[in-house]
């Protein structure tokens, strides 16, 4: 028999549509695929009946990542800076960065689409010399780029610029007109833009990607600016994640760091608070890849964790999904009267 011990764990789930309308329709969805495949999601929607549910006061994920960790709310939080922790480069507090990633940018009609990942990521080599003839063109602006791996590249500023930028994520597979960065200082910050892709186009990189049948890497997307923020503490001895983003903010506030393990039975420890952060699924929108994961879920997490908090050897599971903090503390687990609800109506 296995020693009592007590400790608190929380889940990030993977992003979901935006709208409460449209994750209402993709659950519906994921539970029409289960059905079709013969599956079912009992205990996660026996778990999340159960638990004890309050709306999130961010939605965005880095956003909710701060918040967790430092109990500070800010809807616009300064991942460039932090995230260039995790790629190894040294941002100070004085300084103004921004995320500058390497984009593509298809044209569709009378607009642009933009694309990034994998498939758009420039090598190494590449990256090195786009970004030193970006830098070499805005020299007298006293703009530095700055490559922190491949699809990580950074824009460190002489000042904080008057203007807004939608985050990579919300613009990724869209129109960039509706996205544009707006504010005081937009006419300039479109100007640059307009400027960065001519150059990248122009780039022999471009033209050698090009002939070998590969898309071209003609932009960046700013996003993600502000300055260091002052380190802290924070309410969680442990943090299992492979996103960079919360792997710099671990790294800033001394939280010890690891990687997501593959199941519960690695991330048991007594006494102690820890945070895991799922990834993303490649299509936040397909409920077939959602469907894929929770089905992992299940078994590899809320099974054993499950059993855990039966036997007392968990405090309290806390999952964070669809906009919503659903709290398990070990005493819902006699809530026998809530009974179980549809996954649609819990997450939507």
């Amino acid at each position: 028999m296995r020693a009592v011990t007590s400790s608190r764990l929380s889940l990030v789930l993977p992003s979901l549509p935006d709208s409460q309308a449209d994750r209402s329709r993709f659950f519906q969805q994921v539970q029409a695929c289960a059905s079709e495949a013969g599956t079912g999601l009992a205990l996660l929607c026996k778990m999340l009946s159960r638990a004890d549910r309050k709306a999130l006061p961010v939605a965005d994920r880095q956003a909710l990542v701060l918040y967790l960790l430092t109990g500070k709310l800010q809807v616009a939080p300064p991942v460039a800076a932090l995230r260039a922790i995790a790629d190894n480069l040294q941002p100070t507090a004085d300084e103004y960065w921004l995320c500058a990633d390497p984009v593509h940018l298809h044209p569709d009609l009378d607009h642009l689409l933009l694309f990034s990942g994998e498939s758009f990521t420039p090598t190494p080599d590449q990256a090195e010399k786009l970004v030193g003839e970006l830098n070499r063109l805005f020299a007298d602006d006293a703009l530095e780029f700055i490559v922190g791996a491949p699809e990580h590249w950074y824009l460190r500023c002489p000042h904080a610029p008057d203007v807004s930028f939608a985050a990579l994520a919300k613009v990724r597979g869209q129109n960039i007109l509706p996205f544009m960065p707006a504010g005081k200082d937009a006419a300039k910050w479109r100007r640059y833009l307009n400027e960065i892709q001519m150059q990248m186009t122009a780039s022999q990189v471009n033209q050698q990607r090009a002939e070998s049948g590969m898309a071209e890497i003609n932009s960046v997307w700013c996003w993600g600016g502000g300055q260091l923020p002052q380190p802290g503490s924070s309410q969680f001895q442990r943090v299992y994640t492979r996103q960079a983003f919360t792997e710099g903010l671990s790294r800033h506030l001394h939280v010890e760091l690891a990687a997501v393990p593959d199941s519960a039975a690695e991330c048991r420890a007594a006494g102690r608070a820890g945070l895991i952060e799922f990834a993303d699924t490649p299509e936040q929108d397909d409920p077939q890849a959602m469907l894929r994961f929770l089905l992992w879920l299940e078994q590899a997490y809320l099974l054993p964790l499950w059993a855990d908090l039966k036997q007392g050897q968990l405090d309290e599971l806390v999952i964070y999904f669809a906009g919503k903090r659903f709290c398990l503390p070990r005493k819902a687990l006699r809530r026998w009267w809530r009974r179980s609800r549809p996954l649609h109506e819990l997450a939507g």
